[in-house]
């Protein structure tokens, strides 16, 4: 009968000029938590003020986010007994407006091999980069959703140079 523990601090797993998704774990078992009550703060940067989000899921997205803004984000858990304490808090800072680079043009992915945990993706750099030194791509983020979450991307991201 007592209110649910503080959940650990966020992670991003997306993040843009205007946008970033995060991640966190629950310290109670999920079933006991209510809602998360995520608090949000421009710390440095654009501005943007202080947000709150409330959320039944241990993922969000934000929008609307100001360019080269740093942000500090904590979350508490409530149940029917009350709110937790916040939980450790992140900060996080958006990328720069001129930062986005278009996705690739084309994708393919062939999952006919031996292996069925083995994919093998192939893609083409995007055309618009190609005669703009300021966009040359670098890498690639590669999110992966094994379906058991609907249309909820998984937080794992690989990083391809």
């Amino acid at each position: 009968k007592n209110p649910p523990k503080a959940p650990s601090a966020p992670a991003v797993v997306k993040l843009t000029s205007t946008t970033f998704t995060i991640t966190w774990n629950s310290t109670t078992h999920i079933a006991c938590v209510d809602h998360f009550t995520i608090n949000i703060t421009a710390v440095a940067g654009g501005g943007g003020g202080q947000m709150m989000y409330e959320s039944k899921s241990t993922l969000l997205s934000v929008s609307g986010l100001s360019p080269s803004t740093v942000y500090s984000v904590a979350i508490a858990a409530t149940n029917k007994y009350g709110p937790s304490p916040l939980g450790p808090q992140a900060s996080f800072e958006t990328k720069t407006a001129d930062s986005s680079v278009p996705a690739p043009e084309s994708l393919s992915v062939d999952g006919s091999g031996d292996d069925p945990c083995t994919l093998t993706l192939r893609w083409s750099p995007p055309s618009t980069t190609l005669n703009n030194p300021a966009l040359i791509v670098s890498g690639y983020e590669i999110q992966i959703n094994d379906g058991s979450n609907g249309s909820v991307w998984s937080p794992f991201t690989y990083h391809v140079a």
